[in-house]
């Protein structure tokens, strides 16, 4: 999966679409194919159902597959697929307007209601992709979620609720476990598919369950796009499974392909990284003009809803808040709208959390809730959280690497992605923190060789703000592998990880505080030993304006010494691609004594 190829090379030397020239090699139908490359298997199709081919060899020879379905448009075939027998037309009518346009010919008209049914259901003339921010309880969430939606544009929340939203998802086993979820996922286990629902189903699982902030990015495609992009969901949302990979086949890029095949020429998948993100995937589309800035829009989370209607209240009505939620008499009691409104969103998130199964207690008290705000007939406007500066494609690139030297030590530091502690909080989730596939080296200045280092797997936090009002727990679960050299210029290797649960808390506006009770897990590979043992992780970040501080330090009991890390970071940040930073640090470990050191640095994000 690491060394996966992009298929643009083999698009280069496609054929072009010329008089008598073989189409089944034109850029545009392999796209339409959603044909791959890996330095193992050569090009291929993705989908691996096998209804979606003609040919028996279709999903390995694109040229084959055009020449049977140029027989059987030309015939007039019909053909049984899901028990239903209809003109081969109305199974594949992308399919069929894209090989008369490359072609020129007119193949036989059919009459296809169910496919005049779905494109009128779907509705509108322009496509926007919603963002779905991280949603920090599930790791697979903490990049995002992308996903395209149907619409006329310019539409109130009330009109988009009733459009239709396609996303790629992959089809998971629920009798997986975890574990084996995340293995096939990562692995290539499951297939994937184009999923329709409608607009106020997507909206209530990722703006109200997960409480997840969405972004709209409308696209400037135009009609004729529109129109035919509708007729390829429909080819591949009924019969187009696909190849599905956690990191880099997801549902990012797959949206990727998906508009490369609506307009050949933008060829945003081929520009795509080793794993895609979400919101690297936001800024291709950006880079190619595909967005119209000006229409991008904002619908924030019932959380953060939430969270403003709290902020709004005076101490005695977060008294008559907390207690509401518990005790029918004091309920009963209520007369500010602000508290009935703010317990109304509490018990929609609660009955979202508990899958509409809440208790009969729970359930009373949400019925009385609505019961009190009706008697008080009084009208309030909903208020709007602010809008996040920037927008999440606006934030700073995913990968990054910094360099600094000090009074004894000099630092490299590299990370394919994401988002870190220290990273500048603007277009991200302040909560949520995550580091995958880095090194860390560090040379002795006094000794001029390099004296330590690790190869960073993954490093994943979720720091939920705790409060009275709703009390969450904070996680953090992270892998390496770390290396030090001895004084006899032998070198150590441990494999190391760990995690914890604690609390974190946003004492106020820019400022966060975290502490999590954790265990460290090591294997010592020279000698063949391991060692479990409690930590502690914590610190704070502070950020205001261009500015961030950081204090990040853990303690641990490693075999029989005590092991502990400690960094005080200032960062002054150049602009989404640079900043400067001055660091002082200490730490020890199993095999050296404590040391302290000052550097400054810069780190660039590309």
């Amino acid at each position: 999966m690491l060394s996966r190829i992009k298929f643009s090379l083999f698009l280069a030397l496609a054929l072009p679409a010329t008089a008598g020239a073989d189409l089944g090699r034109d850029p545009a139908w392999l796209r339409y194919l959603q044909v791959e490359s890996t330095w193992m298997s050569g090009p291929r199709s993705s989908v691996r159902t096998p209804e979606f081919f003609l040919s028996s060899d279709g999903a390995v020879d694109p040229a084959a597959e055009w020449r049977a379905s140029l027989r059987a448009f030309r015939r007039g075939e019909r053909r049984v697929f899901a028990g239903e027998e209809q003109p081969l037309r109305c199974w594949f009518p992308a399919r069929a307007e894209l090989m008369e346009r490359l072609s020129g010919e007119k193949f036989p008209a059919a009459s296809c209601p169910a496919i005049e049914r779905w494109r009128q259901a779907l509705g509108g003339d322009r496509i926007s992709v919603i963002f779905a921010g991280a949603y920090a309880n599930n790791p697979a969430s903490l990049f995002g979620h992308t996903l395209l939606r149907f619409g006329r544009g310019g539409e109130d929340r009330s009109d988009k609720l009733r459009t239709y939203s396609a996303g790629f998802l992959a089809a998971t086993d629920p009798d997986d476990s975890k574990p084996v979820t995340i293995f096939k996922g990562l692995f290539g286990g499951y297939l994937g598919s184009f999923n329709v629902k409608p607009q106020y189903m997507t909206a209530a699982l990722y703006n109200n369950s997960e409480s997840r902030d969405l972004w709209e990015y409308p696209l400037s495609l135009t009609t004729d796009e529109v129109r035919w992009a509708k007729l390829y969901l429909w080819e591949l949302s009924h019969g187009g499974g696909m190849v599905y990979y956690f990191a880099d086949w997801n549902c990012s890029y797959r949206l990727l392909t998906f508009l490369d095949a609506v307009r050949p020429g933008l060829d945003l998948a081929a520009r795509t990284d080793v794993f895609v993100l979400p919101l690297d995937t936001l800024r291709l589309m950006d880079e190619a003009a595909l967005i119209e800035r000006p229409g991008v829009g904002f619908e924030p989370s019932l959380r953060r809803r939430l969270d403003l209607k709290i902020a709004a209240m005076t101490p005695d009505e977060r008294r008559g808040f907390r207690e509401g939620r518990r005790d029918g008499e004091t309920l009963r009691s209520l007369s500010s709208p602000l508290v009935l409104d703010a317990l109304i969103d509490h018990w929609t998130a609660r009955n979202y959390e508990q899958q509409t199964l809440l208790s009969p207690e729970e359930r009373g008290l949400f019925d009385l809730t609505f019961q009190r705000r009706a008697a008080l007939r009084v009208v309030t406007a909903e208020s709007h959280p602010p809008r996040p500066v920037p927008d999440p494609d606006r934030g700073h690139p995913t990968s990054w690497a910094e360099a600094s030297a000090g009074g004894v030590i000099r630092t490299f530091s590299s990370r394919l992605g994401a988002h870190d502690l220290r990273s500048p909080t603007g277009g991200y989730d302040g909560s949520a923190a995550i580091e995958y596939l880095g090194v860390d080296l560090h040379q002795d200045v006094r000794r001029g060789v390099l004296s330590s280092g690790r190869f960073l797997i993954g490093d994943v936090a979720a720091l939920n703000d705790w409060s009275r009002e709703f009390p969450a727990a904070s996680w953090r679960a992270h892998g390496s592998v770390r290396f030090e050299r001895g004084l006899r210029d032998e070198w150590r290797w441990w494999v190391d990880g760990g995690g914890g649960y604690g609390l974190s808390a946003e004492v106020s506006e820019g400022l966060l505080l975290f502490l999590l009770p954790s265990a460290r897990v090591a294997l010592n590979l020279g000698r063949a030993e391991s060692w479990i043992a409690p930590a502690l992780w914590g610190g704070a970040r502070w950020e205001k304006g261009k500015n961030t501080f950081s204090l990040l330090t853990e303690i641990a009991r490693e075999h029989d010494r005590d092991h502990a890390d400690i960094s005080l970071r200032w960062s002054r940040w150049l602009g989404r691609g640079s900043g400067l930073f001055a660091e002082a640090k200490g730490g020890a470990g199993p095999w050296k004594a404590w040391e302290s050191d000052f550097a400054a640095g810069v780190r660039v994000y590309f």
